[in-house]
């Protein structure tokens, strides 16, 4: 959850006013200020991502082994923030499981599973155009169901994703990704928590 209504604090009288329109400036664009939300930080990843990230504080962070993917975990297990910086796909045709930052690419990867097949099932995508700190980017959303779930009603998830293209076709790109459920409250807080993380990426200059 996203805790950062400060209303409460100010008594009612004549500066009410000026203290709700600046609570919803603070809302449409919590990073206008001098840092990041209430219980969120910025981490520097120059080593991984060359760049910075915003997370909540409380999550912990995760390194994998070849050094292009480090991401955060809920402690309640509810939502997963992941960070890549990697080289695009070189060969279309190869098994490497890297779809790379085409989203028509990435669309047909989900379709057909995922990692290996066996990630997600009924996987249903769209994405559209975007732009990060000027560079060439585009917004995924895809909701499915994990692989292989039991029951007659499934619990399906949702992937927010903004995979930012480097300078040249060539060049490593970016993928941020937030896991969170498909439905309800829980749905909304992770699109605000992808809103933060997206807003918060500051990519170093090349």
């Amino acid at each position: 959850m996203l805790h950062r209504n400060r209303a409460a604090q100010f008594a009612l009288g004549g500066g009410a006013l000026a203290v709700v329109v600046a609570l919803v400036l603070v809302l449409l664009n919590p990073f206008a200020g001098d840092g990041p939300p209430e219980n969120w930080q910025i981490r520097p990843e120059n080593e991984v991502l060359s760049a910075d990230v915003a997370v909540p504080e409380e999550y912990k962070r995760v390194q994998d082994d070849n050094g292009e993917l480090v991401w955060y975990a809920d402690p309640s297990g509810v939502f997963e923030i992941a960070f890549w910086h990697r080289a695009p796909k070189s060969d279309p045709d190869s098994m490497d499981e890297n779809p790379g930052v085409d989203p028509a690419a990435r669309r047909a990867y989900y379709e057909k599973g995922g990692a290996s097949t066996t990630q997600m099932e009924e996987a249903s995508v769209t994405y559209k155009d975007a732009t990060h700190q000027g560079r060439k980017a585009v917004e995924m959303t895809t909701d499915f169901i994990p692989y292989a779930s039991s029951g007659d009603d499934p619990v399906r998830y949702r992937l927010r994703e903004l995979l930012i293209q480097g300078e040249k076709k060539s060049d490593p790109y970016w993928h941020v990704r937030v896991r969170m459920p498909a439905k309800g409250e829980a749905a909304k807080d992770g699109d605000a928590i992808f809103a933060e993380v997206t807003e918060g990426l500051k990519i170093h200059a090349s």
